[in-house]
């Protein structure tokens, strides 16, 4: 688990102290060695946090043919592959996963990563081609920024690393449509980020940099889509459970390949349970949990985690979630690069600070939910299927008497889902399934943004990327749409990016069994009533799991990972060209909870980032409460 950084210079008028700069930046994601490599017109840089062959796995790496390349990831059947690649006379002289990607590549050349089965991103120097091979993991685990010039290409895991670039820094301007992304989602869609000239390779896409004709040539390699078979529509529920079981159970297994001390996260729901379980099923004797607990019962978990840990025989360590200093948020911040209102980022970073002082490595839950419909929101739109009958008038009647519920602030209250809901109102199913994750609808942004923003903005609405994702698998059941849609914009630009982020900002390497490529494939080619049907969600996990759990991590409801409502929260936007100056929430008639969180990260990103344009420095600024 690391970070990287680099460039193809066709003037070759780079300079050495640049890199160092540049992987200074990003130090947290590899704590434990640096490295530097230059070719004649080329440069790469990384940072390593050690988790396999520890004595020779350093970058960046080169094999016999004079290639070159930094990686960040873990390949989780590396082992396999080394010896498949062996077998095919392919020399490797260390157990590193790292120059099993070089052998592979010089084996397979791009094909090879339809084999690759692990969380990744990596830049690989092609000496004979003189060009430049990028990748990118199937579901975006791994970050992988680029800038792209007429006369370079820069590349790196975070942006303040490529902000130190003096080229990049000086044409760095807010991407409007980023913009209205983040504040419509709380997160920025792929490939755009933050900044105009800073783009996100996306997840399962490789390219090739040429640096004779300056172009950057990206395809994808994998599409769920073409996965999407009901190969499993006939098997009965017993066959199914047998497959998770055995499925799932590999899945954690070669994600426990370390030469680190491991442990996991444990929150007692379903999801961290269930690695847990497979863990002892495997025979790991020393099991080391670790969780955040909450002072306001309604979010915390704390209990349910103990009643797992003594199933199990895991070892727990608990930490009570502090509610964050000025300080603190701005380190945030900063440390995601970009504007990201998940408020769950907060006890994330508590809990992986928590973790990596026992261990290098933890395995997490994340991703469950997405391929098995574990929110609340896929109930809501079975819910809305009859809902959207109801007269049109009558809706009306019914939006604005629960307008009149004063809020209550509770974790998802029934006062604000239910407004949400009933906001909804007249929109399609997918414009409904999108409504229930927005957070400014389009009306709140005609007050909030200048009328010259939604100008240059012209005709842009997220909610159109949404209904272009859906469009594609419009012939689907509706819940594997909604699945589908979710996978491409809020599993890899909210919860694998919250979880890289917070993780590195710690220099801890979380890996999740549930984004195993092979388990989500399977999920989606279960039929719709083994994921949800009635009030039993993720059912099939639920029925697999229910014998080897306790009864309350099977059958009561999620709870989610937020956190209560801020103190310091923003009712109102820091003064800016972007926004109108009379805006404000009003916490009195809504729950502001979401909006509030969105404008605070927001405002802090914004001071920071006029800072930075002023002092060409990127880093942590407080703001007044």
């Amino acid at each position: 688990m690391c970070g990287f950084c680099g460039w193809v210079d066709r003037r070759g008028t780079f300079r050495a102290e640049l890199l160092q700069a540049m992987t200074d930046a990003i130090i947290h994601r590899g704590p434990d060695a640096s490295g530097h490599q230059f070719g004649p017109k080329w440069a790469m840089g990384h940072r390593r946090l050690s988790i396999i062959d520890l004595a020779q796995g350093q970058q960046p790496m080169t094999d016999s043919s004079g290639n070159w390349i930094v990686f960040n990831g873990e390949i989780y059947n590396f082992l396999e592959l080394r010896t498949e690649l062996i077998g095919l006379g392919q020399a490797l002289y260390t157990h590193s996963d790292t120059e099993v990607i070089l052998a592979a590549y010089r084996e397979w050349g791009a094909e090879s990563l339809k084999r690759f089965n692990g969380m990744f991103a990596f830049a690989l120097w092609d000496e004979a081609a003189q060009r430049l091979f990028i990748a990118r993991d199937r579901v975006g685990k791994k970050p992988f920024y680029y800038a792209l010039d007429p006369d370079f290409m820069v590349y790196g895991s975070e942006i303040k690393s490529l902000m130190t670039v003096p080229e990049l820094a000086k044409g760095a301007e807010v991407d409007l449509e980023s913009l209205y992304d983040y504040l419509s989602v709380g997160y920025i869609l792929e490939p755009k980020s933050i900044l105009k000239n800073l783009k996100k390779l996306p997840a399962a896409h490789f390219g090739f940099y040429d640096p004779k004709t300056g172009t950057l040539d990206i395809k994808p390699y994998w599409d769920l889509k073409d996965q999407y078979q009901k190969a499993h529509w006939h098997k009965t529920t017993a066959q199914l459970q047998e497959e998770l079981l055995a499925l799932f159970e590999d899945s954690v297994k070669i994600r426990l390949r370390a030469d680190v001390p491991l442990g996991g996260f444990l929150s007692g729901g379903l999801d961290s349970s269930s690695v847990f379980i497979m863990m002892d099923r495997l025979g790991i004797r020393q099991k080391t949990a670790f969780c955040i607990g909450f002072e306001q019962s309604s979010f915390d978990e704390s209990l349910f985690a103990a009643q797992v840990a003594q199933k199990v025989g895991a070892q727990i360590t608990y930490g009570l979630y502090q509610e964050p200093g000025r300080a603190q948020m701005a380190k945030l911040v900063w440390q995601m690069d970009e504007p990201f209102a998940d408020n769950s980022s907060l006890p994330s970073l508590q809990l992986t600070g928590l973790a990596r002082k026992g261990v290098t490595v933890a395995l997490s839950g994340d991703g469950a939910d997405e391929l098995l419909a574990g929110y609340p929101t896929y109930q809501a739109d079975r819910y809305y299927q009859a809902y959207a009958q109801v007269p049109g008038a009558l809706q009306g009647l019914f939006k604005k008497a629960a307008g009149l519920l004063k809020p209550s602030y509770q974790k998802l209250s029934f006062d604000y889902k239910l407004k949400k809901f009933l906001g909804a109102g007249g929109l399609s199913a997918p414009m409904a399934h999108y409504h229930w994750r927005s957070l400014f609808e389009p009306q709140d942004l005609s007050q909030l943004l200048r009328p010259e923003v939604q100008a240059q903005i012209w005709d842009y609405r997220t909610q159109d990327r949404f209904q272009d994702y859906y469009n594609q698998v419009g012939h689907w059941d509706q819940l594997d749409q909604h699945l589908y849609v979710d996978m491409r914009t809020w599993l890899v630009d909210d919860i694998l990016f919250k979880v890289d982020r917070m993780s590195m900002a710690n220099s801890l390497e979380v890996r999740s069994p549930f984004m195993d490529y092979r388990f989500i494939e399977f999920c989606f080619n279960l039929p719709p009533h083994q994921k949800q049907q009635g009030k039993n969600q993720k059912r099939l996990l639920r029925s697999s799991m229910a014998p080897y759990l306790p009864e309350s991590a099977v059958t009561r409801p999620k709870k989610g990972f937020s956190t209560p409502k801020l103190e310091q929260g923003s009712l109102k936007p820091v003064e800016s060209e972007f926004f109108q100056s009379h805006f404000a929430l009003d916490p009195a008639q809504e729950d502001v909870t979401y909006k509030a969180y969105n404008l605070t990260i927001l405002n802090i990103w914004l001071t920071m980032f006029e800072r930075f344009k002023k002092t060409g420095k990127w880093e942590p600024v407080e703001i007044p409460n």
